[in-house]
């Protein structure tokens, strides 16, 4: 077994822990490893033009191909972050294969810092480097920019708190940290898109159903936070970090899901009794954060 192996399986357990908190809390007994009674309906309707796509499918990235990856990674960079990074030392907190690293370096950084717990990393070029090792980071910090762009929700290795800290610990005196926070509740919340491009499955259909929709489901990794943005408030306050900016990104949630039969199923799979729609309208958060 991986490494990659390992850390989903922990994830999973984690995701089975959250599922049983919410249960007790609602003093109901859930059945999330079978297939519901009215299954067969829905199979239908989620396979139909009726059902709303995710993500829109021109903008999703094909992971095979380096021009769409380099495409993404230009996004992230030209979108997500406010400032120039010509002459500045970057961080990439959760880097991947590096192409975010690699698009910081190309856009001028004087230095620029990949970092995640696996080497899959690409080939290091000029004025860019690469590392599996927390305590590298902090040897080349400190740093004036650092970006964190769709991890934090999906750790398993590292509380997203202590993470914050980490960050913070090598953010230079007056540097921003670049935060997106891609929210469990929303229409793509564990990027099952990438097999099924369909809004919310997650939140309707147990792990079960979902292998009766997608042969072998692999959805990321991801903490199932039902109250997202107290809770990123929470977490950016206990890091100590201070929130400078904050932006919503939503997308308005579709009438087929206050339909009574997929709403019932939304109630059994979340600790909600009213239809969430501004959790599920949220897609991302994106933070500025500095010192204090």
């Amino acid at each position: 077994m991986n490494q990659s192996e390992i850390i989903n399986k922990i994830q999973k357990l984690r995701n089975m822990l959250a599922d049983l908190e919410n249960t007790v809390r609602g003093g109901e007994e859930k059945a999330f490893s079978s297939i519901g009674g009215n299954f067969d309906e829905l199979k239908k309707l989620v396979l139909s033009d009726e059902w709303p796509e995710a993500v829109p499918a021109d903008l999703i990235c094909d992971e095979k191909s380096e021009v769409d990856k380099t495409n993404r990674a230009q996004g992230v960079v030209e979108v997500l972050i406010s400032e120039p990074v010509d002459g500045k030392r970057c961080l990439d907190f959760g880097t991947g294969e590096g192409h975010v690293t690699r698009e910081l370096a190309n856009h001028g950084a004087a230095y620029a810092m990949g970092y995640d717990i696996v080497n899959n990393f690409m080939k290091q070029g000029p004025r860019m480097q690469f590392t599996t090792e927390w305590k590298s980071v902090q040897d080349h910090g400190p740093y004036d920019v650092i970006l964190i762009s769709d991890v934090l929700d999906h750790l398993v290795d590292l509380d997203p708190v202590e993470a914050l800290k980490r960050v913070k610990s090598v953010l230079n005196e007056n540097g921003k940290v670049y935060l997106r926070r891609h929210n469990y509740m929303s229409r793509h919340g564990t990027h099952l898109y990438r097999q099924l491009n369909k809004a919310f499955l997650h939140l309707v259909f147990n792990e079960m159903e979902m292998t009766e929709l997608i042969e072998n489901p692999e959805p990321l990794p991801t903490y199932r936070y039902y109250f997202p943005i107290k809770t990123y408030t929470d977490q950016i306050n206990q890091s100590g970090l201070v929130i400078k900016s904050d932006f919503r990104t939503t997308t308005p949630v579709e009438g087929i899901f206050e339909r009574r039969e997929i709403l019932d199923r939304i109630f059994e799979n979340t600790p909600y009794k009213h239809f969430p729609k501004i959790q599920m309208e949220v897609d991302f958060v994106d933070y500025v954060l500095e010192h204090q």
